[in-house]
């Protein structure tokens, strides 16, 4: 049985989605992809029958939605859209998957898993790291304390302006941390630091100042160095530190994972 599915925002990740699609997943085909981007659909529509089987574009979400009703919708879209793009697919019945961070506030987030679970679909964020071999057997040799007792784990960023890094790569940290130790934090710690001191408001600037390389839209805010330390209910300590270094690595997300008998850095690369 092949699934049809629409892809909503044909950017960068909505390109490497597709193209992971069409390779390896042959129970779906993306039927239609919508962008209100010109070039992007020019994009979309060059690559039919190269990256997958599209055979129409679309400005809208809900053009695509009329045109091609899909039993799956992707969202790829800029967070802002997350929100909107969810309620219209569950309620038109679509399965979703939403690209992280799936929402830019806690009641947009509740608005979502209402809609979800008002509907009765399948849901899931694009957290694609427990999923690898090398992440499930690192959680399998944690279980059995291979390393001893494990307390603390370090995460270190890619080397990409803090700003950016805090949401395209803390968020995939965070689930990745919960999932590994199966425990929740009991308390958080953090801070942002500019020229030695604590960052101020004064400090936030458009995100396509502070890093032109990613979004045009929205703010981020200047920083030296992101940190966070979470207190976790079984004793753990996770640390994220964040900080633009002169040699970028954007291929590798570090994890040191600390036991009473020894310590395994775990990486992983790029989609």
């Amino acid at each position: 049985m092949v699934l049809r599915a629409g892809l909503i925002g044909y950017g960068k990740r909505g390109e490497a989605l597709a193209r992971i699609i069409r390779k390896h997943v042959p129970e779906i085909q993306v039927v239609g992809v919508a962008d209100p981007d010109q070039e992007r659909r020019k994009v979309a529509f060059f690559h039919h029958d190269v990256v997958m089987s599209v055979y129409s574009t679309f400005v809208t979400a809900r053009e695509l939605f009329n045109a091609v009703f899909p039993e799956i919708v992707i969202i790829a879209t800029n967070p802002p859209q997350h929100c909107e793009l969810v309620e219209m697919a569950a309620a038109l019945g679509c399965h979703i998957f939403c690209e992280k961070p799936l929402a830019l506030s806690s009641d947009e987030a509740d608005r979502m898993v209402a809609a979800v679970e008002k509907a009765g679909i399948m849901s899931t964020v694009g957290f694609e790291m427990p999923f690898a071999d090398s992440a499930q057997l690192l959680r399998s040799y944690l279980a059995a304390e291979q390393f001893g007792v494990l307390y603390r784990l370090e995460m270190t960023g890619k080397g990409r302006p803090p700003s950016y890094d805090l949401e395209e790569v803390m968020v995939h940290y965070l689930h990745f941390m919960l999932w590994l130790t199966g425990s929740r934090p009991v308390d958080v710690f953090g801070r942002i630091i500019v020229n030695g001191e604590n960052a101020t408001m004064g400090d936030v600037a458009a995100m396509s100042d502070i890093y032109p390389q990613s979004r045009k839209w929205g703010v981020g805010i200047r920083a030296d160095s992101i940190e966070a330390s979470y207190h976790l209910a079984n004793g753990v300590i996770g640390h994220l530190f964040l900080r633009e270094f002169a040699e970028m690595d954007h291929d590798y997300m570090a994890l040191t994972c600390h036991g009473t008998k020894g310590r395994v850095k775990f990486f992983q690369s790029g989609t």
